[in-house]
């Protein structure tokens, strides 16, 4: 008996986890704004959205005030029902030093 392979049960692209760092300042936090994106995500607060987006790589350390920062070939992340993290890269073009891959992430803050 095999089991069934983990679908997608949620998304976030590069351009949205950009926006979620955006609303990381105290002065947004301190007004109760946050990214419209945190609201699909309601089990995360933005930082522990970014570790864990860090911890599967699909982040970076940044000099951004929110100190995270997506990579730069970053095509977007997959939250999968078995509770890992599939982050997507975009190909590179032909000579470039990095090529893209995808990366499945067995790291999950919620079990």
């Amino acid at each position: 008996m095999t089991t069934p392979a983990p679908t997608v049960v949620k998304t976030i692209t590069g351009a949205e986890i950009r926006d979620v760092t955006h609303y990381c300042h105290w002065i947004a936090a301190r007004q109760g704004k946050r990214s419209a994106v945190m609201y699909r995500l309601p089990e995360y607060t933005p930082f522990e959205l970014l570790t864990t987006l860090h911890a599967a790589r699909a982040v970076k350390r940044d000099s951004h005030f929110s100190g995270f920062a997506p990579r730069a070939n970053l095509s977007h992340v997959n939250f999968l029902s078995d509770g890992t993290l599939e982050v997507v890269m975009v190909r590179r073009k032909q000579g470039d030093s990095v090529r893209g891959f995808e990366e499945r992430a067995g790291s999950s803050p919620h079990g």
